[in-house]
């Protein structure tokens, strides 16, 4: 063999040893602390944020200020894929979240704050659920212990509903829904689901209880790509035929018409929402694509006392604290910082200056 050919196996050796750890390191191998002991997930109450790098979820505790990525004050959970959706049970004993895999597939997980096992729930290769895929959007109900999720078979979307205690699965809408199921969520105060569907330009709101009795509530032309069911009010974010985001409200009482309270035009879209505690106020994150930018703004749910908290053009995912009271963000290159409801008391609690996706839960 000539040395020319060996020189060129050892290098591809040391090319392929040298990616394969960094793969490793990157995606796989277990969660250390400074002393290389293994870390056990502890939901510090009201302190918890959930947050999102690559295929990566960390979890960091609130009250840790301007504190490096490196250090203890934020580690990994879990490297199993991008994720959209986490959920805490009701009694803190685990969460749930949706993740999409590096080869591109969608399942669902729950991981035990115990000690930090993890479990996959649901996905293609979980028994009865062999025709589905895109498994997304795992939620815990406010009343009784179930969680409800949505799966796809062949186009069309079915929404789940997981007893925990009785670890069984049923499908809520396998004769009531033929379309797409763009958002959903349960009722505050009973077992209800609230879900909107999307078939060519027809949009429709629609709830089912777990008795699988369903209601005809709402249909128009925008769809609602979020939503979020309040003691008396369905906040939505919906979108018109140019796919600029804006964001509305239907009263339960009477949910045949939605009254819109933004107003943004193109370019200008919102990406994101999340409501406080109290279902009083909405943060949310607005992009102008022609300029660039990205800012966070609060307001009332009607629609009153609107407030821009950021003028950066660098603040993205924006989330409610527990109470209500502060909110988290993310600033491009810098970190996760939080500020109070009025603009106020800016404080920088992880100095990150990677690439961070989303906040997801603060809990």
């Amino acid at each position: 063999m000539k040395p020319v050919t060996i020189l060129l196996i050892i290098l591809y050796i040391i090319i392929f040893s040298v990616t394969g750890v960094w793969f490793y390191l990157k995606y796989f191998h277990p969660i250390t602390d400074s002393n290389n002991q293994t870390q056990v997930i502890s939901l510090n109450k009201d302190k918890t944020i959930f947050y999102t790098v690559d295929n990566n979820l960390y979890q960091l505790n609130a009250d840790n200020l301007n504190r490096d990525s490196r250090d203890v004050a934020t580690f990994r959970l879990q490297s199993t894929g991008q994720v959209q959706t986490i959920e805490v049970d009701q009694k803190n004993e685990f969460f749930v979240y949706d993740c999409l895999t590096p080869d591109s597939t969608s399942e669902i997980w729950q991981v035990s704050f115990k000690d930090n096992h993890s479990e996959k729930l649901f996905s293609a290769i979980t028994p009865g659920f062999e025709m589905y895929n895109d498994f997304r959007s795992p939620k815990m109900s406010k009343v009784g212990n179930n969680m409800t999720f949505i799966a796809s078979n062949q186009g069309v979307d079915d929404i789940f509903v997981w007893n925990i205690d009785q670890n069984t699965t049923e499908n809520l809408t396998s004769k009531s829904v033929k379309e797409k199921i763009t958002a959903f969520d349960w009722s505050q105060t009973e077992s209800k689901i609230y879900f909107s569907t999307m078939d060519n330009d027809k949009v429709s709101l629609k709830s089912i209880n777990l008795k699988k009795a369903s209601t005809d509530l709402f249909e128009g032309i925008n769809k609602i790509a979020q939503m979020e069911v309040l003691k008396d009010k369905i906040i939505v974010m919906f979108l018109d035929s140019n796919e600029i985001a804006n964001l509305g409200y239907l009263k339960l009482e009477d949910p045949k018409v939605m009254t819109p309270f933004t107003d943004l035009k193109t370019p200008s879209t919102i990406i994101s929402f999340d409501p406080s505690s109290d279902g009083k106020q909405i943060v949310y994150q607005t992009q102008d694509s022609l300029l660039k930018k990205n800012d966070l703004y609060i307001i009332n749910v009607d629609g009153t006392n609107l407030l821009q908290l950021t003028t950066d053009g660098k603040s993205f995912s924006p989330i409610f604290s527990p109470d209500g009271k502060k909110i988290a963000f993310h600033l491009k290159d810098s970190g996760i910082y939080t500020m109070n409801t009025i603009k106020d008391n800016k404080e920088k609690i992880l100095n990150e200056e990677g690439e961070i996706d989303n906040l997801i839960l603060w809990r």
